[in-house]
Parts: structure tokens; sequence; C-alpha cells
């Protein structure tokens, strides 16, 4: 044990110690150091009671101050998995803590915290306690401490294997097929645990699949190749399932008439101008001695002005230009509901997630969905363990990333990622728990939720445009015939 310090003074220290403390002053404002206690408990300004009791496997510590400052301290007890040596690192892991507490001057707290059943070491802390101890190596702002010696030591801890996640992909050669041509998909599997494989298709786009391939167990990379013959035409999808659960999909679709819409506008005919003939009649003469009789009302004129008639060239109208707005689907988002989260009780850990889809909508129509959640421990006491994430429309998640120092713990420090990846053909809500548990001596769970919803919306079908040809009005042209005399 580094740094052990016995605690016995008489009331002429403490009287030493309290003119000490007034002469010197407290060196954080009203508190006494780490350097200040740790003289106050060489001189009696400080009296440390150690009571542990191995029947109860409990220990008591008594921490009374004599001084004009007041001191921060805290009790916690470690596992410990072999004997002390200076020249090994026998590591100690943390059993049981209380909470800082203030010693105000001239005052006594008492300290309590539970052993374990085989070997055991508290420590007072000045001011928080260590969560992990190294034989070896500094200890901190260390008050006192003392081993326990039972019968046995700690069986060292086993840690579990580190698991390669598992990822899968499947694609197919096109994503729109005529009917008739072999569709070939390919499929990988990777990562630790995989038990088995299957390929499972769905010809008819009501989402029940049947199984076409048993893959096997372990790694692997397969193709499959299938067609559903001339007459098929619908959506053609093939699933990888892994475990018994869905971890990748590929659709294609088959139709006659795969490829782009083409908007076909017949062209406007003009049709030809008719020029505009106008006759002009010829003077009548009637010789002498005939009489010249004109007709009622009009004056037949020596000399007729002929009629001009301008006839402007055809003018044609070149067919408009027709644009076909595209059709724009509503704007439909993805609802997310705030995680509610269920507390640890105490102080302890708060479990926290939050789930987001991607993409946040399918507005035309079924396709690929892929939940990312996030998982962290806002808790200042414990880690979490044994931590679970479930998805009730997308199974279990898979670990993608976030243990940063590969203990299998969640920490404050930590956010661990985990993806879900479903074909949504509906409009959706699911839920997702997370669960973990402390790692202090109650185990108490804790959870929280997260829901999402993701909006399918109705495929919008092609628009073809068709104008019909017309034929333009042209104005009246020349000028009404004028007679004179």
């Amino acid at each position: 044990m580094i740094g052990l310090f016995a605690a016995v003074a008489g009331d002429s220290q403490a009287f030493v110690s309290q003119a000490l403390a007034t002469t010197n002053g407290c060196e954080n404002s009203t508190a006494l150091s780490y350097d200040q206690a740790v003289d106050e408990l060489a001189r009696g300004g400080l009296k440390i009671i150690r009571e542990p009791d191995l029947a109860a496997n409990r220990v008591t510590v008594t921490v009374t101050n004599d001084t004009l400052c007041s001191v921060s301290v805290s009790l916690s007890s470690y596992k410990m998995y072999g004997p002390y040596s200076l020249s090994s690192q026998s590591t100690q892991t943390f059993f049981d803590g209380t909470q800082t507490m203030a010693v105000g001057p001239s005052s006594t707290v008492t300290l309590n915290v539970s052993l374990p059943t085989c070997a055991a070491q508290y420590d007072i802390w000045y001011g928080d306690a260590l969560h992990t101890l190294i034989d070896n190596q500094p200890y901190g702002n260390l008050l006192a401490g003392d081993q326990v010696a039972q019968s046995v030591f700690c069986a060292s801890p086993v840690q579990p294997p580190v698991l390669v996640p598992i990822t899968a992909t499947i694609s197919a050669d096109s994503a729109c097929v005529i009917p008739g041509r072999n569709i070939v998909f390919t499929s990988t599997a990777s990562g630790d645990g995989i038990i088995s494989k299957t390929l499972e298709k769905d010809t008819n786009g009501d989402g029940v699949y049947g199984q076409v391939a048993d893959l096997g167990a372990g790694q692997s990379t397969n193709t499959f190749t299938s067609s559903e013959g001339p007459s098929y035409s619908g959506i053609y999808s093939l699933r990888l399932m892994v475990n018994g659960i869905e971890k990748a999909r590929s659709d294609v679709t088959v139709n006659a008439s795969c490829g782009p819409v083409v908007v076909i506008i017949p062209p406007i005919v003009t049709p030809p101008v008719t020029p505009l003939v106008v006759v002009t009649p010829p003077a009548v003469v009637i010789p002498p001695p005939a009489i010249v009789i004109p007709p009622p009302a009009v004056v037949i004129p020596s000399i007729v002005t002929p009629l001009v008639v301008v006839t402007p060239p055809a003018v044609v109208i070149p067919p408009p230009d027709v644009v076909v707005p595209p059709v724009t689907p509503p704007v439909i988002l993805a609802i997310e509901t705030p995680p509610s989260t269920s507390l640890g009780g105490g102080g302890g850990p708060v479990i926290q997630i939050t789930k987001s889809p991607e993409p946040a909508s399918l507005p035309a129509g079924p396709g690929l969905v892929t939940y990312t959640y996030t998982v962290w421990n806002e808790g200042s006491t414990f880690d979490l363990v044994d931590v679970t994430v479930v998805d009730d429309k997308c199974g279990i998640p898979t670990f993608v990333s976030g243990d940063t120092n590969n203990n299998n713990k969640l920490d404050t420090r930590e956010r661990w990622i985990y993806t879900c990846t479903s074909r949504l053909t509906t409009t959706t809500t699911n839920t997702a728990v997370a669960v973990g548990y402390n790692d202090g001596p109650t185990h108490q769970s804790v959870t929280a939720t997260a829901v999402a919803t993701v909006t399918v919306g109705t495929p919008v079908a092609a628009v073809q445009t068709s104008l019909s040809p017309f034929s333009p009005d042209f104005p009246s042209t020349g000028f009404a015939p004028r007679w004179s005399k």
C-alpha cells in the first residue's frame, strides 16, 4: 500500500494545528489544500479512525477536523486480485464508494462502504475517490488506507473477446431490367459470430419472401442468378438473412419499358396562305345617241382607279416550346420523438439513446431506410455494462463503434453507435430501447427509448403531354374600292 498515514494526536497537537491554520490561513479560500491536509494528519489536526467489520463485510471510517478550515473527504473499497508488489502491476477494481463529504471546522463525519468477500483494500481520499488503482503507480490525493486480509484473493474478471461486428451487402447487376433477362445478385457477409446465412426472394412485391439458397455459416461472398421469364413485370427483391436477421436487400424493377419516359410532342403544321384576288370590272361606255344611264345612286366614273391589294407574306408561327413541369411530390419529413429515459437512482448512471433514419422520408414509394442509433451514459458515478439495443421493427441493430477503450463498458466519455437497415413499404413508426446496468454493487438497470416515424409516399406516374395542330387567324388586308368622276 503506498502512502498510508497514521492519525494519532493529543490535545496539544490539535491546539498547535489550529494556531498554524490561523497563522497560515486556508490555502483554498476556506478549505485546506491537499498538502495542508497531509500536514494536519501528521500534527493531529485531522484524525481518522478506521473500524473494519469482516463479519458484516463493511468498514466504518470517522474523520474529525480540529482545524479552522474545512476539508473534503471520501471513502472507497476495491477488489484485490493478487498481493501488492512494487515490481508488478496488480490491478485493483472499484467495488463501493461514498459521495465526497465536506468536514467543517471542529466537525466530525462518519463514512461507510461495503467490502467484497475476497481480499480487499479501502482508502480515505482528499476529495473524490479514484475508480481504478494500479500498484506501483501514484494513487493521487490519498490520505489513508488499509488492506483487508481475507482468505483468498478475488478472481480475475474475465474479459469478453472483442467481436468484429457483422456487416453484409447485396447488389444486383442492374437497377432496371427487361422481362426474361437473367438478374445476377452478389452478396457478401463478414464479421464474427455468423451462424447461418440464407438468400430469400420476393417476386410479387407483397413483402413475402421465400428461401432460395442456404449459404451456410461464416464469412463468404456468393452470387445468385434468377430470371422470371419474358412475361414477368414488377419489383424483384432479394435479401440476405444473417443469423435469422435481414442484413441487406437489393430491389430491381423488371419492366418492358425500363428507361426514361419519352414525351413525344407532334410538330405544328401551318397551312399555306391563299392570296386575295380582287377583280375590277371595266367602265361601261354607251355611244351616242344613246343615253348613259348610271345605276341608281351610283355615279359612273369616267376614270376608274384600280384597287391595289397588298398581300402580306405568309406568316409561319413556329411551334411553341412545350415544357412539361416535373411533378413535385409533397415534402414528407421523418417524425422523431425525443428519447424517454428511466433514471438509475441515487445519482447513478443515466442511459440515453437517439435514432435517426436515412433517408428521412420515401416520397417516391417503398425503399430502404437505415436507422442510426447513438447511446451514451449521462451518469457521473458508474459505468454501464451489458448494454443492449433492440428495435421493435428492425430487430437487433449492429454495433458499429464507440467503445474507445475496448472494455465493454459504456462510460460518460463514450458514444456507442449502432445501425439497422429495413425496407419500408408503408409509413412506419418504430421504437428503439436501450438497456444497461450500472457497474456498482447494486447492478441496477436503466433504460431509454427513442421513436422515429418515416412516411412512405405513393409512386408518382410519368406525365405525357401532346399538343394538337392549329391554324393561326390572319387579319383582313387591303382597302375598299374608291370611285371618282
